[in-house]
Order: structure tokens, then sequence, then C-alpha cells
């Protein structure tokens, strides 16, 4: 990522300032209503609740016993437990606790996308706050949006070149969740990147590691939590094997598909130009036209859904999945979606800018997926928001995927809402 790669809006205009405050102020009120629901409608323990929740009770009271039975460090409920331990320590006040952390997300993606968007506005950040896969976890006590501000913050230091609060934000975020180190190497490989460049040439690697010291020690900060974990208790810490690290093939069908769906306004567009100036042309030739098809064919052949979690109805995230397991002709369908949609977005990347640092970001998640078992949507939002945050795009476009956000986040939330307590989860 270079240096002046997204110009940002540091100084607005008071229109554009008071325009943003007002968004700022409309995904704060959304969220809050949102929140104020599910505490009225889903008063009971929800999804992997009934993990967090006694954990965070119990670290307030004295007792670490729940806390050790996690797959993760404790930094997050050690955090929520502070405000437990003063306020209480029912499911509704860590709930409200839990809320108001979240809410540094939202400024956490402000500050990065301020620095990263070339054209920054209120579309974007209620763009943020409406995201159908961010939704629940705004109020339900889950990790992951901690992870995901630390990651931003630590996106937002370094375009600051603010290297020691990087790495001291990354790696309060490998206290939350240790898988967060993949994202942290990627941070520091970015401020590595921009050292490079700014060294005039000829330069070589030992010129990198001779400046690279000074400036970007604070980067092996994350390293330290990661480490004191793994060697304390293992790389992950659960008596449930489903947590172990293991590669899951679905992971990689759902990635796409969910992708394609948030997408659609974008990719479709971009689709329709594609086939005019490439694809189509292309599939006039007999062996591209054959070579697609074989990939359809392999796709749907070489599809499988091991894990056990996702093999429930009752969670949206699992309903591809397992049409394509029991229906087969779903395979077909939905196998050559993916494969539009990947050469698309293939196609649409090597467009961009930052198409290097995009091409970095789509590397880092296939090895960040490969270590997680369960097939779930919550290990994609960092990897689908860095690429937001990365990816040149026109008003128009951004102004329609904030609709559609909106229009999944209200069918999403219907669909929670109307969903019975107990291990039912989220999505």
């Amino acid at each position: 990522m270079t240096s002046g790669s997204g110009a940002n809006i540091e100084n607005p205009t008071g229109p554009a300032r008071r325009n943003m405050i007002s968004a700022a102020g409309l995904a704060v009120l959304s969220l809050l209503a949102w929140a104020l629901l599910v505490i009225w409608l889903r008063p009971t323990f929800v999804g992997d609740e009934w993990h967090h929740v006694p954990a965070i009770q119990g670290i307030a009271q004295g007792n670490w016993d729940a806390a050790n039975e996690l797959p993760m460090p404790p930094g997050y409920h050690l955090l929520l437990a502070l405000p437990a331990w003063l306020v209480g320590h029912s499911l509704l006040a860590i709930r409200l606790s839990h809320f108001v952390c979240s809410l540094v997300v939202l400024l956490a993606f402000h500050l990065a996308a301020r620095t990263c968007l070339p054209r920054y506005g209120p579309a974007d950040l209620l763009r943020c706050a409406w995201h159908p896969l961010l939704l629940p976890l705004w109020i339900f006590v889950y990790t992951d949006l901690l992870a995901l501000a630390g990651v931003l913050f630590g996106l937002y230091f370094q375009r600051r070149r603010q290297h020691f609060l990087a790495g001291v934000v990354l790696a309060l975020a490998c206290l939350v969740r240790q898988s967060t180190i993949i994202w942290a190497a990627l941070v520091a490989a970015w401020a590595a990147a921009e050292l490079w460049q700014q060294l005039r040439p000829p330069h070589r690697l030992a010129d990198l590691l001779r400046n690279a010291l000074p400036r970007l020690w604070p980067y092996l900060l994350p390293i330290i939590p990661v480490a004191w974990f793994v060697l304390l208790v293992g790389p992950v810490r659960s008596t449930e094997s489903h947590n172990d690290l293991c590669f899951n093939p679905a992971q990689f069908y759902l990635l796409p598909l969910v992708a394609a769906l948030l997408w659609a306004p974008r990719w479709l567009a971009d689709f329709g130009q594609a086939w005019t100036t490439r694809f189509g042309p292309a599939l006039l030739h007999a062996r591209v036209s054959l070579l697609l098809v074989a990939i359809v064919g392999v796709l749907m052949l070489a599809f499988s859904n091991p894990h056990t979690w996702n093999q429930d109805w009752n969670y949206l995230r699992n309903w591809p999945l397992l049409g394509m397991a029991h229906y087969r002709l779903w395979r077909g369908p939905l196998a050559a979606l993916m494969v539009l949609f990947i050469a698309t977005e293939t196609w649409s990347t090597w467009r961009q800018p930052l198409r290097r640092t995009l091409a970095s970001v789509w590397g880092c998640a296939v090895l960040f997926l490969s270590l997680h078992f369960l097939a779930d949507p919550r290990y994609y939002i960092i990897p689908l928001l860095l690429v937001e945050l990365l990816r040149a795009r026109n008003p128009t476009t951004t102004r329609r995927l904030t609709v559609w956000y909106l229009a999944l986040s209200l069918m999403v939330a219907t669909f929670i809402l109307a969903r019975p307590g107990g291990l039912i989860g989220i999505w």
C-alpha cells in the first residue's frame, strides 16, 4: 500500500461535516433501536453467548473455570468483566456493556475509511452500521467486533505512520482472538512495503531490514500475546474438537456465495461491463467454454460439508451448504454463480489502483479461513471490510450498496428476532 493510495478527507467542509455527524447519529440510533429489540424479544442466551457470558460472569466473580474452557485468550472477557463487576453481571448488563464497546467499531471504521477512501462520505459510515454480517454482533456477546476494531485501528495508525500505536492495538486485538495475528502480519507487511518504496534506488533487502527495525519493531508486539497463549495452552484451548484447527472445503464455497450476495449491486454491474469487453468474446472460443464447464463440474464434485455445526437448518449460513449437500440440483447453479462472481471480482480487482494490496487481502483470507473448521460468515468480516476500504468505487455504487445492506440487514433482523431462544444461532 503506497502512502498516496486513497486520498483522504482530513478537513471536510462545514456541510460535509454536518452530513457526517448526521450519519453518525442515525447509525448509533438505528443500532440502539436494534439492541433494544433484541433485549426485548431475545432476552435469553443466544448461540455462543452460552459460552462467553458465563466466562465474563466468572471472571467478575474471581472464577476463571469457564474462561479456561474457551478456544481463545480471555482478553475480551476480561474487558467485559470490569463493568460486570461494577454494575452487575446479568445478561442484560453484559449485553449493554458489549453494545457500548462495540460502537468503537464505528469510530475505527470512520478513521480507517477517512485515510483510505478517496471519496469517503456518510453513506460509507451507514454501510458499516447496517452491514448484514455485523448486525447481530452489535448486541450479542461475541468477540469478533473488538478484534475487527483492533485491525481497523491498526490500519489507521499504519497509514498515518504511527507504528507504535498500530502495534499496540493489533496486539490487543490478538488478545481477543489469536487468529488476528494473520491480519496484524498483513498490516505490518503493508508498512514494510511502504518503507521499501520510500528508499532511494538502488536498494536491497538488507537496506530494508536496516531501516525497518528502528521504525517497524512495534509490529512484533502482536507476537507476544499469541506466543504466550500458544506456549501456555496450545493453538486452541477448548474441549470441543469442533474448534480445532482444521481445513474445511465448505468454507471456500460459502465465502464467494456470501460475498456475491453482499456485493450484488457492484459485481453485477461489473459483470455487465466485463461481459461486453472480455467474457463474451472469450466464450466464443470453445476451449474457454469447455474450461468453465469443467471448473463448474469440479466444484460440484469436490463439495463437502464435514462440520457438524454446519448441518443445522436453523442457521441461515448453512442453507446454501445444506442445499448443495442434500439437493444435488443446487450444486450446478451455485457453482456457476461462484465462478461468475470470482471471475468478475478478479477482473475488477485487476483494474484497481491497489490491485496488489487487494490481492494480499485475498491471500491472507485464504490462509485465515484455512485454519477455521466451522464455515461461518463471522470469519469473512475482516477481509470483506478491508476489500471495501481499499477498492475505488463511484458514488452511485456506494449509494446502491448502502440501500442493499439496509435491506439485507432488515431481513436478517427479522429472521433473528423470529427465532426461539437457546442454541439457535445469530444467522
